[in-house]
């Protein structure tokens, strides 16, 4: 953390022309006040001091991410978005402390009356985020199976309902099922140790998914589906995968030429196994926004 004096403020606020949050740009374009003015005015929820005042907010200690996020909103930028700010608000509430000292109050009026800060963030947001741990987590999962060498499940090598269950066994093995149910439990979008599956189309353990939803794929190839994502879980009468993107998938399923060499994992993906790329898709599961 960085304690900030005036002369440094000064400083910062010269380097950064947009250092007010945008509600105090906006409501100072006209009035010239300042923003322990605006504040007091009730005209802003957050400004920084840029008055000379010996007041206890000058010794508030901020770090460079949370100056910058919570007050460099000017217009166009991300963090203008008013849901964001709140939520990093919320942030800076549980974790700052500021003496109440007559103009600057506690810092609760960083967030509008009426507001529960709890992190939630947009629709398109919060896709992107599913989106991205599953498919960092499925990468990561894979290329750890390919290097120490694991093999499709078969009489000697044996896969349990966890990853960190089954790495423990001196002959670790995965299946199609094991492999994405573990990257589901692992980003919370599964019951730890359950799994799905599928069975001649359909799939099976969906009681235990968190935050999912099933979507029928109506029988057409990956190339026929309109709203196919990245993240979203393939489900086939006989295998099922994660969708990377570009025709291609994380998948354990198989063994496949395109993911194994006799048994042993060479490739978990991306990559574009001809049963992938040619059977018709049964059902998609996503992870809801």
């Amino acid at each position: 953390m960085l304690g900030i004096t005036a002369q440094q403020r000064e400083q910062r606020n010269e380097q950064r022309p947009s250092a007010h949050s945008h509600s105090a740009e906006s409501a100072a374009g006209s009035t010239g006040k300042s923003a322990a003015q605006l504040i007091a005015d009730e005209k802003c929820s957050a400004a920084l001091d840029d008055t000379a005042e010996a007041t206890s907010l000058q010794s508030v200690e901020y770090s460079d991410t949370t100056w910058a996020l919570l007050f460099n909103a000017s217009e166009g930028s991300v963090f203008a978005v008013a849901s964001l700010r709140q939520a990093l608000a919320g942030i800076a509430l549980q974790n700052l402390s500021v003496p109440s000292s007559g103009l600057f109050t506690e810092v609760t009026g960083l967030v509008p009356d009426g507001l529960t800060v709890d992190g939630i963030v947009g629709a398109k947001t919060r896709a992107a985020l599913i989106r991205d741990a599953i498919l960092a987590r499925a990468a990561e999962t894979g290329a750890y199976m390919v290097k120490h060498k694991w093999h499709y499940q078969d009489k000697t090598c044996r896969a349990k309902s966890t990853f960190d269950a089954t790495r423990k066994l001196e002959h670790p093995g995965s299946s199609c099922s094991h492999y994405v149910s573990w990257v589901l439990q692992d980003v919370g979008l599964l019951v730890a140790g359950k799994r799905i599956s599928h069975d001649n189309g359909k799939v099976t353990g969906t009681g235990n998914l968190l935050g999912c939803q099933v979507i029928q794929a109506g029988g057409k190839t990956w190339d026929k589906l309109p709203d196919l994502r990245p993240g979203d879980v393939c489900v086939w009468e006989s295998n099922l995968a994660i969708y990377a993107g570009n025709g291609k998938w994380y998948d354990a399923g198989g063994p496949f030429r395109s993911n194994t060499k006799d048994g042993c994992y060479t490739n978990v993906g991306p990559v574009a196994p001809y049963y992938d790329r040619t059977k018709p898709v049964c059902h998609l599961v996503r992870g809801k926004a």
